[in-house]
């Protein structure tokens, strides 16, 4: 079982349908981990390791740096796809939410569709909220998630505070987070690591 990872060492580029690593000690320890019971890298408690996006879509910024403190917004970062029907109509809800709390916090979705495809989705439903293609699907795989339909919730300060199912994201949700209101967990997650 790996119980620490050297977060601060992860940094990664996610660019177009490439992922570059910029520090490559950490994917090595993961590949040469034997152990068949492991959990999920990342979880509730843990600081957000250092993933610079640089291929946004819908976003006022060309680069996001995921672990950044971010003094006055939480993020929350939605794992979904254009291909998963129950995703759109939690898309749309994240989109009132965003708009409406747009001060509290910012909402990332992060996909494995092509950016192509992202670009056709905000052409037929445009949103505030911005969006990433991770088409290897890497974050997804560190957080361990069963399926799409769930949101890491980062803090302030960037550490993760929650790992939640979609559909649990509503204005209940966020004026706990403002309030300071512990959230708990309700993700799936699967029990062994993605190798």
């Amino acid at each position: 079982m790996i119980t620490s990872l050297p977060y601060k060492t992860i940094q990664f580029c996610i660019k177009q349908n490439d992922m570059k690593v910029l520090l490559v000690p950490a994917i090595c320890f993961l590949l040469c981990s034997s152990s068949k019971a492991q959990m999920p890298f990342l979880k509730s408690g843990d600081p957000m390791p250092a993933f610079l996006f640089t291929n946004l879509q819908n976003a006022p910024v060309q680069q996001w740096e995921l672990s950044r403190k971010n003094n006055n917004k939480f993020t929350i970062v939605n794992f979904w796809g254009t291909w998963c029907s129950p995703c759109i109509p939690e898309m749309d809800s994240l989109a009132r939410l965003q708009k409406n709390n747009a001060e509290k916090v910012q909402m990332i979705a992060i996909s494995n569709d092509a950016p192509a495809r992202l670009s056709k989705y905000l052409k037929q439903k445009p949103t505030p909220v911005w969006l990433v293609s991770d088409t290897s699907f890497f974050l997804y795989k560190l957080f361990g998630f069963a399926s799409v339909g769930h949101c890491a919730i980062i803090d302030k300060q960037g550490q993760i505070i929650a790992l939640v199912k979609t559909d649990s994201v509503n204005q209940s949700l966020i004026n706990r987070l403002v309030k300071g209101t512990p959230v708990l967990s309700s993700a799936d997650i699967k029990e062994t690591a993605v190798p």
